[in-house]
């Protein structure tokens, strides 16, 4: 037997041992051949490993849409105009002088109008069903992104109407009702092809049994007012004799030396409107109150602990270079024992979902519709100095003036008025007239529950044009003005180089019932199409 090169020759011929059986000695050669081998492996330098390279990514789709006008929405509109898409985010805009780049999908639409994707401000359309009904309670820990159905079709009716994103709300279920999330319109599975933004903002209500969208609770004989630098009971008041009128059965001043706040709860002859009595007005007040409450003292924990943290850090990192001093002039290192470290906060889930509202860093969306549930919210923004986001909003007309001196946002939900609220409900045409007359940023959703409509928010949209509104105002409210109320307005809202391509083409005005959509594209996909594809440019 012989090792040349790795290879192994076997020289076999006149070595078969007698008495032994061919069998037995064919084993004993293949052996020894095998540890040959193995020898002549081990004795051969190693080579190196080739790495296998992973496949390179697929190539991004390139679009070039072109429209007889562009309207960004964030900057002014573009006569005969295009916008270049590559993979899902646009990278140019700007007239005839953009060319299309090599190996793009050109879409034109001449005489067409391209916009950016509407946003619905607050649907539940996608949620599973029953998903608004399966808790009725609080929990400030759940989030809307976990509950939506995946599969729900109602997504191809949004697109079909031009809406590219929406922001799910679990709606007024609970006190706090959970987080809400922001998605898109385009399909998918749940995932980043889906949640365009999530946590969003928390949600919570001051009346979650008797809002527009849940079932309202028989009305009591109590009413519910709040009076701004009201005089207490029995004061006199400025310039005349003490207040008549029943003694209310409950006063509670609010803590604060800027402002005082009469709460009060007392008998009244006229029913209460829309099913909300006065105590619950009340007891939502209280414990939304109590949760914010939470929040302050969670962040009064952090705060300390992060001080007592940065004092024994510097505390130990004194002592340790005491030691390296010693041990470096070579005297005696001193043996003294290192403080105990401060022990963390208890956890507390409730305080740490509204300790970014408690810090300002994120606004507190609030389902409030009547005139006294708006003012509770604007009570407790005042209290703790939070930012502030209302939905619903039907009686918001009349705080336009303390609602723009709280700097709060807000969601209109028309569809909300004299639908479940009762005849009695002080809802006016003119609300978002106030609203804009007051300065105040205002948004449009489509609402929670069984009459949620994503596909619908356009009509909602052309019915304020109808009502006296600008329809580029309009416009940009459907579109910019709710992706900042969303928080998405860096990502999407407007038609600008490095945001995401979600893009609408109409065949005449975009807030026009009887204008139809040719063209959606969704985070640079597209879902909607009838024309416009090579097209030759007119």
């Amino acid at each position: 037997m012989a090792v040349q090169g790795g290879m192994v020759a076997l020289h076999c011929a006149g070595d078969i041992r007698r008495g032994l059986p061919f069998s037995a000695h064919a084993r004993a050669v293949v052996a020894a051949a095998c540890l040959a081998y193995a020898a002549a492996w081990a004795a051969e330098p190693p080579q190196p490993a080739q790495q296998q390279q992973p496949p390179p990514p697929p190539p991004k789709q390139v679009l070039y849409l072109a429209a007889g006008e562009v309207r960004p929405v964030s900057a002014p509109a573009i006569e005969n105009g295009a916008v270049i898409v590559v993979g899902d985010r646009i990278t140019a805009v700007g007239g005839r002088e953009i060319e299309p780049p090599p190996n793009a999908k050109i879409l034109r639409f001449p005489g067409k109008v391209l916009i950016p994707g509407m946003i619905d401000a607050a649907t539940s359309a996608l949620l599973h069903e029953g998903e608004l009904d399966r808790v009725q309670g609080s929990d400030p820990a759940c989030v809307a992104a976990d509950g939506i159905d995946c599969f729900d079709p109602a997504w191809k009716d949004a697109a079909g109407e031009g809406v590219t994103a929406a922001y799910v709300s679990l709606g007024p279920r609970g006190t706090v009702a959970g987080i809400g999330a922001v998605i898109r319109l385009g399909g998918g599975v749940l995932g980043r092809e889906l949640v365009l933004h999530a946590p969003a903002q928390l949600e919570a209500a001051i009346c979650p049994g008797a809002s527009s969208f849940a079932a309202s609770p028989p009305a009591s004989d109590y009413d519910f007012t709040i009076d701004w630098n009201a005089p207490a009971p029995g004061e006199a008041a400025a310039g005349g004799d003490a207040a008549q009128g029943p003694k209310p059965e409950f006063d509670e001043p609010r803590p604060d030396d800027d402002t005082e706040i009469i709460v009060r709860v007392s008998r009244s002859t006229a029913p209460s409107r829309g099913g909300a009595t006065g105590f619950d007005v009340l007891r939502g007040y209280r414990a939304l109150r109590d949760y914010l409450e939470r929040g302050r003292a969670y962040r009064r924990a952090r705060t300390w602990f992060d001080q007592d943290m940065a004092a024994w850090e510097r505390e130990v990192s004194r002592l340790r270079k005491e030691e390296a001093e010693a041990q470096a002039q070579g005297k005696p290192v001193p043996k003294r024992p290192l403080p105990p470290r401060p022990p963390e906060p208890r956890p507390d889930a409730v305080g740490a979902a509204f300790l970014p509202v408690i810090e300002g860093t994120a606004r507190l969306r609030v389902w409030a519709e009547r005139e006294e549930e708006i003012r509770c919210v604007l009570a407790l923004g005042a209290e703790y100095e939070i930012k502030l986001v209302i939905c619903g909003a039907v009686e918001a007309y009349r705080v336009a003036r303390e609602l723009a001196a709280a700097d709060a946002q807000v969601v209109l939900v028309p569809r909300a008025a004299r639908i479940a609220l009762g005849r009695d409900v002080r809802c006016s045409p003119g609300n978002a007239r106030a609203l804009f007359d007051a300065g105040i940023q205002f948004g449009i959703g489509t609402g929670v529950g069984p009459r949620a409509g994503t596909h619908l928010l356009r009509h909602m949209a052309a019915c304020e044009i109808a009502r006296g509104l600008d329809p580029d105002y309009v416009l940009r409210t459907v579109t910019l003005t709710n992706a900042e109320i969303a928080g998405v307005a860096d990502r999407t809202g407007s038609i600008a180089p490095g945001k995401e391509a979600n893009l609408v083409v109409f065949d005449g005005p975009p807030l026009a019932t009887a204008s139809k959509v040719l063209c959606a594209v969704v985070a640079g996909k597209i879902v909607v199409q009838e024309g416009g594809d090579n097209a030759p440019e007119k």
